[in-house]
């Protein structure tokens, strides 16, 4: 998990500027937390705290609101209330593969 963060953290600068050079300092200023490590958090805390995914991902959603996520997520993070997320354009993974 620590890793999986750790390189959404040091890649999300080359995200939109992708480069082959292997030579560049890990933890830049240039470098941020992306939805991709936000959603992660919240399916460990769903899985670690016994917790609803969709209330989970939503409180993770509300604490990092600028995080990057997409038009049709961001739509699925501010309802309130409980669903599943599959209907609707709700959460499709907490990590790049």
């Amino acid at each position: 998990m620590l890793g999986a963060i750790a390189g959404d953290i040091i890649g999300s600068r080359f995200e939109h500027h992708p480069t082959q050079s292997t030579d560049f300092a890990l933890f830049a200023p240039q470098c941020r937390l992306t939805d991709d490590t936000v959603l992660t958090c919240a399916v460990a805390d769903a899985l670690l705290n016994d917790r609803p995914y969709d209330e989970s991902l939503r409180d993770w959603f509300r604490r990092y609101p600028d995080a990057g996520y997409g038009a049709r997520f961001i739509r699925w993070g501010m309802v309130r209330g409980t669903g599943d997320g599959a209907r609707g354009g709700g959460p499709e993974r907490g990590s790049n593969p």
